[in-house]
């Protein structure tokens, strides 16, 4: 059962029976892999399936992803429950002419899966910020929490406790078609329905923000 939203991020996620073995922010320190990493092998850490060599796609072209409004590699205030819990705006270049959709996926380097949403409007150019859980398009799935959309970053006891020290991974793959899966679609099957349309990828890497202002 998913936890109230008083205390989403307050416990351990749920098992909503759509990912398997995905944990909350908690735990210790680790890391952010490399962004040079491979973006199917970080899809297949959020789903935590088997990538055998017969689910690899063909090479695609490499996309540069960004911040719409913030360039220092960070993760806004405003994404994590210390602000507004707002998605923040992502880019994404060159363009793919043959782009038709995108599937764009953020987890934590401990696992937990924040936000996976795919079909946006303009699936050549990014998504803007503030994506509302409501909003059709982008399709959005359950993040670990069991929520539709995007669900940032939180301390072990709420909003008045440090936010976790894990970074988080912004995963974009440009595809030839557009996926119309429903919001209960599990990242695996998703996951399945995309790899074959796989144009482009690229990935980001954003460490949490270092200082909180007062007040917050």
């Amino acid at each position: 059962m998913a936890p109230s939203a008083g205390s989403a991020h307050d416990r351990e996620g749920p098992d909503n029976g759509v990912l398997m073995g995905i944990s909350d922010d908690r735990g210790p320190e680790r890391r952010a892999p490399s962004s040079t990493r491979a973006p199917t092998l970080l899809l297949c850490t959020v789903v935590a399936i088997a990538c055998s060599p017969a689910r690899q796609p063909l090479p695609v072209a490499s996309l540069d992803v960004a911040l719409t409004d913030n360039a220092h590699g960070t993760l806004p205030l405003d994404a994590t429950c210390r602000g507004h819990n707002r998605s923040p705006g992502l880019s994404w270049s060159p363009e793919v002419p043959d782009a038709r959709s995108a599937l764009v996926v953020a987890r934590s380097t401990a696992g937990a899966l924040h936000w996976i949403a795919w079909d946006p409007p303009r699936s050549w150019e990014g998504l803007p910020g503030g994506v509302d859980p409501t909003d059709f398009p982008p399709t959005q799935g359950r993040n670990s929490w069991g929520t539709v959309g995007w669900l940032g970053p939180c301390g072990a006891h709420g909003p008045d406790s440090p936010l976790p020290a894990h970074d988080l991974i912004f995963e974009i793959w440009l595809l030839d078609a557009r996926l119309g899966a429903s919001p209960l679609t599990a990242p695996q099957a998703l996951l399945d329905r995309a790899l074959p349309h796989q144009l482009a990828a690229g990935a980001l890497t954003l460490r949490m923000p270092a200082e909180v202002p007062d007040g917050h």
